[in-house]
Formats: structure tokens, C-alpha cells, sequence
């Protein structure tokens, strides 16, 4: 939030998180905004979309080719599945996002 939006978050314990997370609660809602949940909503955690003057279409493309490489990479080097396999998953996971 520091780097995008200019706001200073203050840092807590695990205990203060713990036993004050009602009155953290509260006062992060002084500085939270639909318009930050909306653009995460969309944007989600990847810094990608802060990258180049927010170009929407080129963090798409980023966005889409980490998924592609976590399919065909990461997914194909942990389990056994075939090529044809993971591509009728990366299919079925672009029906589900464009829904």
C-alpha cells in the first residue's frame, strides 16, 4: 500500500494482532476504500499491474503467462501428468476465470 497508494500502515505483534485485532480492524477502515478492495478484486496480489504506468493489457498477459508456467512447469514437475492433460487444464481454468 506504501508504494501505490501513499499510506502508512503501522506494524503489530502476533500478540497485538492477537489480543487488539478488533480495534485494528477499526482503524485500518480509516484508510480502506472500495476502490482499493475493487482494484484488488481485480488485480489480486501480483505487483505485475503496478509495473509500466498500469498497463491493464500488458498485466494480463503477465498474469496469464504465470499461470501458463505454473501449469506446465511447476504442476508438470510435481506430479505425473501428461502434456495433453495440462492443457485441457489450462482449458478448464480459463473457462472458470472467464465465467
Amino acid at each position: 500500500m506504501l508504494l501505490t497508494r501513499n499510506i502508512k500502515i503501522a506494524k503489530y505483534s502476533l500478540d497485538d494482532i492477537l489480543n487488539k485485532h478488533i480495534e485494528i480492524a477499526k482503524e485500518s477502515m480509516s484508510w480502506f476504500s472500495k476502490k482499493i478492495f475493487q482494484d484488488y478484486a481485480e488485480f489480486g496480489q501480483f505487483g505485475y499491474y503496478y509495473e509500466k504506468n498500469n498497463n491493464e493489457i500488458e498485466y494480463k498477459m503477465k498474469l496469464e503467462n504465470s499461470i501458463k508456467k505454473s501449469i506446465y512447469e511447476d504442476l508438470s514437475d510435481s506430479i505425473d501428468i501428461s502434456t495433453n492433460n495440462l492443457s485441457k487444464l489450462e482449458d478448464i481454468i480459463y473457462f472458470i476465470a472467464n465465467a
